[in-house]
This record gives C-alpha cells, structure tokens and sequence, in this order.
C-alpha cells in the first residue's frame, strides 16, 4: 500500500483502535489492581464482544459468578450499559472462609476475582432499536441482541 494514501488497511485500524482503548484503560482504569480501595469499594469491567450483522449487533459479556437479578442493561440511540454487582453474598462468604483459613495459619497469597460493583458502557457505530432488544443469561454470559434502527428510504413529497 501507498504510504501516502488516504486509506489504511484494516490491521492499521484495528491496531489504533487495541492502542486507543489501551490508553482510555491506563487513564480510566476498569480493573481494579490487586488489593481493595482504602473504602473497601471495589468496581470492575466485564469483557465485552461486540458482533455486528448487517440489522443488528450481538455483545456477549463474561460475568460468572453473576446472577442475572444482579445485572440491569439500559440501551438508547448507539449506547447500551451494562452494571451491577457480583454477588454481595458470596464475597461475604469468602471473607469469611478467608478468616478462618487465616486462623488455621493459612495465608491469601493471590486474589485476582473481582467483586463488587461491575459496569460497562459502549458506544456503537449506528442507532439500535431498545424496544427490539432481547438478553439471555447461560453459563456465565449474557448475551444482548440489539437490533439496529432502520434507515428511512427515501420518499417523494408532494407540494400542496
């Protein structure tokens, strides 16, 4: 290819947008590192893919260990969000059962299962139809359809 061509190939994009979202992760982190906030709040991003056919988009979202009543999906015009919480129960569990392996001289030496609030907002190419929408919860992943609106043809108006 040209170097000086108004086009570049899709490896070329592909590779700007990995950097561009590598940037925005390092600015605005969606991972928690190791170890809780000084609040013992913790927030954390579900993996997210985005498929695209030509009336609509498929995202599939890895949350295990989720339940789908801890899950709410908001869509309107090109944005869908997708927060909630990962098990408030469970992790009370684990704190516990952390306690009591440390009583029995046991150490925590890695944790690196987020828990906590999880949020996830993205911004698609084209307006999609929420009315249209559908999700299903299986396995640990929620999978959202999100129909795209439909162009407007053109019409013919008539003077009066």
């Amino acid at each position: 290819m040209d170097r000086h061509s108004p086009y570049r190939s899709s490896n070329t994009l592909r590779s700007l947008q990995s950097e561009v979202n590598r940037l925005f992760e390092d600015i605005f982190p969606g991972r928690e590192a190791e170890g809780d906030r000084s609040d013992g709040s913790r927030q954390w991003a579900p993996q997210v893919d985005v498929m695209e056919t030509g009336g609509a988009y498929r995202l599939r979202v890895d949350l295990p260990g989720v339940s789908r009543e801890e899950v709410t999906i908001n869509a309107e015009n090109n944005q869908v969000t997708i927060q909630g919480e990962r098990g408030v129960a469970q992790q009370q569990n684990e704190v516990q059962q952390q306690s009591e392996a440390q009583k029995q001289g046991e150490t925590m030496l890695r944790t690196e299962r987020a828990h906590g609030r999880f949020y996830r907002s993205l911004t698609l190419p084209t307006d999609i139809n929420p009315d249209k929408a559908k999700a299903q919860f299986q396995d640990g992943v929620l999978l959202i359809d999100l129909p795209k609106v439909g162009k407007s043809k053109a019409k013919a108006i008539s003077i009066s």
